[in-house]
């Protein structure tokens, strides 16, 4: 359990889930929005990592 981006994929999975349990009623809405918002936090995350390495 010393992997960061274990971390980072688990961090992003129950904040995305938080999220889409709040905004949204449906649960297909839900799942949707669980998985855009996760690929987003993510993607983002690695994309700045690439751009942040040497």
């Amino acid at each position: 359990m010393r992997s960061h981006l274990f971390h980072m994929l688990l961090f992003a999975g129950l904040l995305s889930a938080y999220f889409a349990v709040l905004l949204r009623d449906d649960k297909r809405e839900r799942i949707r929005f669980g998985l855009l918002l996760w690929g987003g936090l993510v993607g983002g995350a690695l994309a700045l990592a690439f751009l942040m390495a040497p």
